[in-house]
């Protein structure tokens, strides 16, 4: 008797898990994605939410919202190590897996709620999104389900429509020195480590900027789309 009871309660919990419901619904446009589906995303779907240029943290790509009946965990992989796995409001950063992927923490998704899943681009010493062509394959697994889907982040769309092209200027940097030949009335930018502004000029041309007069330390310049650390001895 107990046998039986014990293969009826099985049969009766596999049931229930057969019935359980995922759904993973874009931000964007409210579409509904298949399990084994891919989410694409574009330039326009980031926005850069960095307090400073310099240390760009692009925000908002790739947000769909989860929903289950039953709780769920991810495994998620990429191809990108600039990338952040974020469910919201934790963010992940990727450990290297050695083989040329990145992983990140598993993360429990609560039932019955919206989890809203987030791919953050996290590129330093850079002052625009750069063009990349990545994948991240996110699994979400219950205790007998499981859904996944790709989503494929190209940032290549738009480049040179938004600011983002060719690169033309050349500067260098040598005995506090900045050495110049850029386009006529360029912005030029000195940040602090911390991110304070410590100067700002308008150069145009071939020539060069003495840096001397700020305070020993490391700073961050930019110039057009050129952005660099410096050290001022």
């Amino acid at each position: 008797m107990n046998k039986i009871f014990t293969s009826i309660l099985a049969l009766g919990l596999g049931a229930f898990a057969a019935n359980a419901t995922i759904t993973v619904t874009t931000v964007k446009g409210n579409v509904q994605v298949e399990n084994g589906g891919t989410v694409t995303v574009t330039r326009a779907d980031y926005e850069d939410k960095s307090p400073v240029p310099a240390f760009s943290i692009w925000e908002g790509g790739a947000s769909v919202i989860v929903k289950s009946d039953i709780q769920l965990t991810t495994k998620v992989t990429c191809d990108n190590s600039n990338f952040q796995f974020c469910p919201m409001p934790t963010c992940y950063g990727a450990t290297d897996n050695g083989d040329g992927t990145y992983s990140f923490p598993d993360h429990t998704l609560a039932p019955n709620i919206d989890n809203t899943l987030e791919i953050h681009c996290n590129y330093s010493m850079v002052s625009e999104l750069p063009e990349v062509i990545s994948t991240m394959n996110v699994t979400l697994e219950g205790a007998s389900e499981k859904f996944s889907f790709k989503v494929v982040v190209n940032t290549t769309e738009g480049a040179g429509v938004d600011g983002v092209g060719a690169n033309t200027d050349k500067v260098t940097f040598a005995n506090n020195t900045l050495s110049y030949n850029v386009a006529s009335n360029s912005a030029i930018e000195i940040y602090s480590i911390t991110g304070l502004k410590v100067l700002h000029e308008v150069i145009s041309g071939e020539g060069t900027l003495s840096l001397s007069k700020l305070v020993p330390g490391v700073y961050i310049y930019r110039i057009g789309k050129q952005t660099k650390k410096i050290c001022i001895r």
